[in-house]
């Protein structure tokens, strides 16, 4: 199932957002690069996703993580920061889970423990 949710970086969607964890979403201290080949951290599905249109992605993009491992993405160049970026993949995510999401990836690094990001699969 597919929504439209928003056009050229600004939220077309008319349902009233979740709610977003209070900023600041992420910090690069102890960032590393994104390794989407690193096991137990994606799916199958969610690393060709990565591999395919996340990765070649210019400009600010960022991968949100809820319980269970949905994904919510942020990317293209309408997107005018990396907290931008962040809210987007945020509110995507937590709309397909009906909960609160955390940013595990800004650009092409991890901002979070991997060991986290794996905690949050299960």
């Amino acid at each position: 199932m597919c929504f439209v949710y928003a056009v050229d970086g600004k939220v077309v969607w008319k349902e009233a957002p979740l709610d977003v964890p209070p900023a600041p979403w992420f910090s690069h201290v102890g960032e590393k690069p994104l390794a989407v080949n690193e096991p137990g951290v994606f799916s199958d599905t969610a690393r060709k996703f990565i591999e395919r249109f996340y990765s070649p992605a210019s400009g600010p993009k960022a991968i949100a993580m809820g319980d269970g491992g949905y994904l919510g993405y942020a990317l293209g160049a309408q997107l005018k920061s990396e907290d931008e970026a962040a809210r987007m993949a945020l509110e995507r995510c937590g709309f397909l889970i009906q909960a609160i999401c955390r940013i595990v990836a800004i650009n092409d690094s991890f901002v979070v423990d991997t060991d986290a990001i794996i905690r949050l699969r299960r």
